[in-house]
């Protein structure tokens, strides 16, 4: 049955310039690991010819828009799919097809190594999982992901027979270690204004403090859909997946639960943080309001006397007194060591 809805347009939607598209193939081959960069995407007729062999398709960059189409409508992709690999600004998901299942999920990734001073970006990975075929799509090389392929092109067979399902894991598993590293590093940083809070809270910088807390709501918007796709990837992906495989899932799912409890648990930390900050800074401030009343109190008086000495009548006797001066000093000396005398036995300073 044809498609009565016309094909969206082909167009990318991100956040930064797309990269060149690179197109690497790991497959399984008589026992062996076989890896290569595809330049043409004729090199990849035989591996759709033979459905039996175990194939992951690594896109990297999404330039090429003609090339990753013509990928796509290879393995019959559905036009609505190909739009949601080339907008990368949506959250984790999953669609399930006849044939394929197709999954997105958000990597993180920071500017630079120092990850106290940025605010963390996420990259989006589509995933296209059929039967024996795995195919990626990310915006720009992930060291992870890199990291995971190495290891299936030095992979044992002896070991474990490859599978796609293995590979999701493996990708999956990746993709939460990162969260983990984040959460922990998240975990130091809290550590850290913990003890300038306690030591010296002016030391405080509000703004990497903010910025932390940026990050944590990031990560937690990016986690608790992750955790809806696990779910219901072990729950309602049997079709495509092999029963064993749905243990994995579980064990992923519930690593997603215990990042989500770190993440609310963070909040809630660093929300009491800045309550004590506050009022750390409010009793600073009384202190020094309070610095301020005591002097002022103290010179009411004075201002007082010193305003009737100053008033300009003839007959004033103390004008004119030899002594006069003195008394005045010793009455201000007198009233002032009296107030404050008694300001602290009412225990006010």
């Amino acid at each position: 049955m044809s498609n009565p809805f016309p094909a969206p347009p082909l167009i990318y939607v991100g956040q930064h310039q797309p990269q060149e598209t690179q197109i690497s193939l790991v497959q399984e081959i008589d026992q062996s690991i076989i890896h290569k960069n595809i330049i043409d995407l004729q090199q990849l007729s035989n591996q759709r010819s033979n459905s039996d062999i175990v194939s992951w398709i690594s896109v990297v960059g999404l330039k090429n828009l003609e090339i990753i189409n013509e990928l796509c409508n290879s393995y019959s992709i559905h036009p609505l799919v190909i739009e949601d690999i080339l907008h990368t600004e949506q959250i984790a998901k999953i669609d399930i097809f006849d044939d394929y299942l197709y999954m997105v999920i958000r990597v993180p990734k920071t500017r630079t190594h120092d990850k106290s001073k940025h605010n963390i970006i996420f990259n989006q990975v589509s995933m296209i999982v059929m039967k024996n075929r795995l195919i990626t799509f990310q915006e720009e090389n992930d060291d992870s992901f890199s990291n995971i392929q190495k290891q299936f092109i030095n992979y044992e067979l002896k070991t474990r027979k490859l599978t796609v399902d293995f590979i999701v894991y493996s990708l999956l598993d990746a993709v939460l270690d990162s969260y983990f590293s984040l959460a922990d590093h998240a975990s130091e940083m809290m550590e850290t204004f913990e003890d300038k809070l306690i030591r010296d809270p002016g030391s405080l910088a509000l703004m990497e403090f903010y910025k932390l807390k940026r990050n944590i709501m990031n990560l937690r918007k990016v986690v608790q859909p992750t955790r809806d796709v696990i779910s219901i990837l072990s729950r309602q992906g049997s079709d495509h997946l092999e029963e064993i495989t749905h243990v994995y899932c579980n064990d992923l799912y519930d690593h997603c639960l215990r990042i989500s409890e770190q993440l609310d648990g963070y909040r809630e930390m660093l929300t009491s943080m800045l309550e004590i900050y506050r009022s750390s800074v409010n009793n600073k401030l009384n202190e020094s309001m309070k610095v301020l009343t005591i002097i002022a109190t103290v010179f009411m008086p004075l201002s007082f006397l010193t305003g009737i000495f100053g008033m300009n009548f003839n007959y004033m006797p103390e004008l004119h007194w030899h002594y006069g001066y003195y008394m005045a000093l010793g009455l201000f000396v007198v009233i002032g060591v009296g107030m404050l005398v008694y300001f602290r036995r009412k225990k006010w300073m």
